[in-house]
C-alpha cells in the first residue's frame, strides 16, 4: 500500500526562459510521465527543470551542467542555462505538488548591490513581483552578506567580469498556508565555486524533494543493490533482470562490484553485460528500494530491445505505485510508445491509465520556432499509433 503521507508529486509545471524553452507548461501530470519528441526539442531540459525545482538550491545548476559533461570553469559557462544565452532574462520555474506550491527564479548575479526592496517570485498562475518585505536569513544557514534578490539586478550587466547566479525560491504549504523562502548566490572566480545560501525558516530543507536524475550512460551502484538485498527484495530484482537475460540465476555484491550468476563456473561482473541490462539494474534497484520520491530518466529505453520494453515499463510502473514515486522519462522511440500503449491496454493495467501522461514536444513553425507541448492520454496515444499518426 502507498504511504499514508503523500509524496510531493507534481500536478503541473511551468518553465520560462530556461535553455531552449521559452514558455512551456505541463498540466495534469501523472505518476508516470513520458516526454516524446525529436532530438533537441527540450525533453532533457524539462527533466532538468523538475530537478532544479525539487532541490531548490543554487548548487544544482552546476550539477546539471556537469551531467551534460560541461564543467563550470568560468562564469560565462552559466549563460548556457538561459534561453538564447540571454543572461539578462530571469529563468522562472514553478510547480504545484500534492502538498505545496513552489517557485524558483534563477538570474545572473554580479558584484553589485542594488538598493531595492526584495521581491519574491510569484506562484503558478499568479503574476510575479508580489512584494513580501525583507527576509530575515536564518542563522542555521551560511551567509550574511545581505545582498538583494536577482530581481534588483540590471539586465544590462553582462558576464564579462567575475559573477555567477542568484537563486530565489518560495515554498507555500497547503496544510498551514505558510510561506518559506530560500535564496542562494553562486560565484565563479578563477575556476573556483563559492556558495552562499540562506532560508527564512529552519524547516525549509525538510521540504526538499528527493529526486534522482539518470542520464543514458548511468551505471549501477553496488551499495544500492546491496540495499536491495538488505530489504530482502533480491528475488524481485533477479526476476526483473531475467526479463532481459533469462540465464541470470542470482546476483551478489562483493566490494564495489556486482556479479551475476549465469550458470558458469564463476559469476560474471554485471558491467560485462550489455549497457541496457546494467542501466536497467540501476533503475529497477532505485524503484525497489524506494528511497527517491521522483525519478528523472533520460532516454528510458536506452539499450533495451523492443521485446523487453513492455515488461520493463510494467515493473517500473508497479513499483512507482507501491512507493508513491513519480517518474519523468524521455524517449524518441516509437517502439517504446507502442510498448506503453500495449501495457496500458491490458485489463490488469486499467487502473494505471489515469496515472500515465504523455507529452509531445515539437517546434512551432508559427511561433518563432518556440517549443510547444501537446498532451496525450492513453486513448489518444492508442488512436495515433493504430492509425500511423505521428505523435508530434
Amino acid at each position: 500500500m502507498p504511504p499514508a503521507t503523500p509524496s510531493p508529486r507534481f500536478n503541473s509545471l511551468m518553465i520560462r526562459r530556461f535553455r531552449g524553452l521559452k514558455d512551456v507548461k505541463l498540466e495534469n501530470l501523472g505518476r508516470f510521465n513520458v516526454l516524446v519528441g525529436r532530438n533537441d526539442v527540450g525533453k532533457t531540459s524539462v527533466l532538468e527543470a523538475v530537478f532544479l525545482l525539487s532541490g531548490l538550491t543554487v548548487r544544482l545548476p552546476v550539477a546539471i551542467q556537469n551531467l551534460r559533461q560541461h564543467q563550470v570553469a568560468k562564469a560565462g559557462d552559466l549563460s548556457l542555462l538561459f534561453h538564447r544565452l540571454d543572461a539578462g532574462a530571469t529563468i522562472e520555474i514553478a510547480g504545484d505538488t500534492l502538498i505545496d506550491t513552489r517557485t524558483l527564479t534563477i538570474a545572473a548575479h554580479h558584484d553589485v548591490v542594488v538598493d531595492r526592496p526584495p521581491q519574491l517570485p510569484g506562484v503558478l498562475g499568479q503574476e510575479r513581483g508580489e512584494s513580501t518585505g525583507r527576509r530575515s536569513g536564518s542563522s542555521r544557514e551560511r551567509g550574511n552578506d545581505g545582498t538583494r534578490p536577482a530581481n534588483g539586478i540590471s539586465s544590462s550587466l553582462s558576464f564579462d567580469r567575475p559573477c555567477g547566479l542568484r537563486c530565489d525560491a518560495v515554498l507555500r504549504r497547503d496544510s498551514d498556508n505558510q510561506t518559506q523562502t530560500f535564496s542562494g548566490i553562486l560565484t565563479v572566480r578563477d575556476g573556483n565555486l563559492g556558495v552562499d545560501e540562506r532560508s527564512n525558516a529552519d524547516g525549509f530543507h525538510d521540504h526538499i524533494v528527493r529526486a534522482r536524475f539518470l542520464v543514458p550512460s548511468a551505471s549501477y551502484e553496488s551499495k544500492l543493490i546491496g540495499d536491495v538485498m538488505v530489504k530482502k527484495k533480491h528475488d524481485t530484482l533477479v526476476e526483473c533482470l531475467r526479463i532481459m537475460n533469462p540465464e541470470i540465476r542470482t546476483v551478489a555484491v562483493s566490494g564495489d562490484t556486482v556479479f551475476a550468476d549465469v550458470g558458469l563456473n564463476e559469476m560474471i561482473p554485471l558491467n560485462m553485460f550489455g549497457s541496457g541490462l546494467v542501466r536497467a539494474a540501476f533503475i529497477l534497484s532505485l524503484c525497489i528500494v524506494g528511497h527517491e520520491q521522483i525519478l528523472l530518466i533520460d532516454e528510458i529505453g536506452h539499450g533495451l530491445h523492443h521485446s523487453v520494453m513492455e515488461s520493463f515499463l510494467s515493473a517500473i510502473m508497479k513499483m512507482s505505485q507501491i512507493h508513491d514515486m513519480q517518474v519523468f522519462a524521455t524517449t524518441h522511440s516509437r517502439e517504446l510508445l507502442a510498448s506503453l500503449d500495449g501495457l496500458l491496454s491490458k485489463d490488469d493495467f486499467a487502473s494505471f491509465r489515469d496515472d500515465a501522461s504523455i507529452y509531445a514536444l515539437a517546434r512551432s513553425t508559427r511561433h518563432d520556432n518556440d517549443i510547444m507541448v501537446y498532451p496525450y492520454d492513453h486513448e489518444q496515444l492508442s488512436h495515433a499509433l493504430s492509425n500511423s499518426i505521428e505523435v508530434r
